[in-house]
């Protein structure tokens, strides 16, 4: 027999063995044992978190020989031509390529039709929302009232594209993406069933770049096993091109102490090492976000690795909330000129100088207190007009700039009347 990939090896075979998705699997079972399974369920949550799985799982539930049950047998004839995939009352649709109206209407014509040997026929539409606005509301009308014997089950990506009209007519399931306790309890018995060797600090960097995905960690962890015996986390940088954590660490450093000539040093070495720039500015990203998390809930993620805990609670006492913020918004915007620039390394260069930049301002609160403390007596003192030779009002107080009525501009502004007027005089010098 052919090699059989992790991720198809793995996948659960019952709702007990679904991971991360305790609620979904729970309101399947009580559906199947209370027999109030739904005629239409919409699946939906990012890419490798289950949702196809979860549909075969309860397509061989409801099929099973000795079902409708929540544990199929797996060695019945329906079980296993679900596993197989070659059941005819157990048909999966490519919504990508099925999405036209001849294949909805196609398929309106196979729903009259009893199952072969089941006790339903089931229809999963994967990628559903690639259907076009023609092929949704020709499914409308057998979507909403099914005969007896036939079950939607449609999956997708992005719930949003899907029509109003159709997420009326389904049981919304949606699946989350999986938590790093829950893949690392996983990861950890496939690599122990597989006699995969490898370290925590690399099983951390799979989770990480698997984005909450169990079949894309599993992928990686095939791939990588390929590469080498023994996994460490200098072979995952090395494979899936990934920032060193050290080096994201320096960088932070700098940049909260603000120390440029060390900003250069890690971005040349950066370049030497053939780092990808825009990989690592997305990794420092996420790194400054978890940084104001901490500092705003006072907590640690558990799922970071011991060194940028260790940083972490290193630098959290010298900074502020605001100070790591401004910093995440100036790093948020030198990602998008880095993405638009012809030179990344340039680009990348000058959004981390300016942001140390930032610490040369100071707060607007701190502002104000520091002027409110300074002796300004001037600001409050009334303005006096200098007496003028040869007026008639000479001594008085004038309060303001404006004139009689009768007075000219000349009168007003004395500037240049002469050297009876304003010229060379201190007070003139203060008052314009």
């Amino acid at each position: 027999m052919s090699y059989l990939v992790l991720a198809r090896k793995w996948r659960p075979k019952n709702l007990d063995e679904l991971v991360g998705q305790e609620t979904i699997s729970r309101i399947l079972k009580n559906a199947i044992q209370q027999d109030r399974v739904a005629h239409a369920y919409l699946f939906s949550g990012p890419r490798g978190v289950g949702k196809t799985s979860t549909a075969r799982i309860l397509a061989k539930s409801l099929n099973c020989a000795s079902g409708p049950t929540v544990e199929p047998c797996e060695i019945c004839p329906s079980c296993r031509a679900i596993v197989e995939g070659h059941s005819v009352d157990v048909l999966e649709i490519d919504g990508a390529s099925n999405n036209s109206v001849d294949d909805v209407r196609a398929l309106r014509e196979g729903v009259k039709y009893a199952p072969s040997s089941g006790r339903y026929k089931i229809y999963i539409i994967d990628e559903v929302h690639m259907l076009s606005q023609s092929a949704f509301n020709a499914l409308l009308k057998t979507l909403e009232e099914p005969p007896p014997h036939v079950i939607f089950i449609l999956a997708t990506t992005t719930p949003h594209k899907v029509p109003v009209t159709v997420l009326s007519r389904c049981q919304h399931l949606p699946f989350r993406r999986i938590s790093p306790e829950s893949m690392r309890t996983q990861l950890k018995r496939v690599v122990e069933a597989e006699g995969i060797e490898i370290t925590e600090d690399a099983l951390d960097m799979i989770i990480k770049a698997s984005d909450g995905g169990m079949r894309d960690a599993l992928t990686l962890l095939d791939q990588i096993h390929s590469f080498t015996d023994r996994i460490t986390e200098e072979e995952i940088r090395s494979i899936l091109g990934l920032s060193d954590v050290d080096l994201v660490l320096e960088l932070s450093d700098a940049l909260i102490r603000s120390d440029r000539k060390k900003i250069f040093e890690t971005i040349q070495s950066l370049y030497n090492r053939g780092t990808d720039f825009k990989t690592f500015m997305q990794d420092l990203l996420i790194f400054f976000r978890v940084l104001l998390v901490s500092k705003v809930t006072g907590r640690i993620q558990s799922s970071l690795s011991e060194k940028e805990q260790t940083f972490i609670r290193k630098v959290l006492p010298s900074v502020t909330e605001e100070e790591i913020a401004l910093l995440l918004s100036e790093l948020i915007r030198t990602d998008t000129d880095l993405r638009n620039s012809f030179s990344p390394r340039v680009a990348l260069e000058m959004g981390l100088i300016r942001a140390t930049l930032l610490d040369t301002l100071k707060p607007v609160g701190e502002i104000i207190e520091r002027l409110k403390e300074l002796p300004l007596p001037e600001l409050h003192a009334p303005v006096q007009s200098p007496e003028m030779p040869g007026d008639a009002h000479s001594g008085s107080v004038k309060t303001g700039l404006q004139g009689s009525p009768d007075e000219t501009a000349e009168d007003i502004n004395p500037r240049g009347s002469g050297t009876g007027g304003m010229e060379g005089s201190p007070d003139a010098e203060r008052l314009w």
